[in-house]
């Protein structure tokens, strides 16, 4: 059968038991609690607030990327821009849309 939906899917939910329990439930909730409070989201974004915490790498190098292709939060644009981040090096990321932003208050 043919569903790049559904390919997604089951990549994403295969990928996801790799990665440090703990480290995969931290990263979803920076970005549920950014996407609350933002209408769009990078990596650059949970990045800095994970550094707020103190938290300047993970174990596993791709959890983000897969916390954000699982994440019931955002969706994506179709966006790209250059990373602030200094070890990106100016690469692209994804620039993600807010399911929960409700403006501000």
């Amino acid at each position: 059968m043919l569903n790049a939906r559904k390919s997604a899917e089951a990549r994403n939910q295969a990928m996801l038991p790799l990665f440090a329990a703990d480290e995969k439930e931290m990263v979803e909730g920076v970005i549920e609690g950014l996407a609350r409070y933002q209408e769009e989201i990078t990596s650059d974004d949970v990045w800095r607030e994970l550094e707020h915490r103190g938290i300047t790498k993970l174990d596993r190098h791709n959890v983000m990327g897969a916390a954000f292709r699982a994440s019931k939060f955002i969706t994506p644009t179709g966006r790209i821009r250059k990373s602030a981040r200094v070890s990106r090096q100016s690469g692209m990321v994804q620039i993600w849309r807010s399911l929960k932003f409700q403006g501000v208050a």
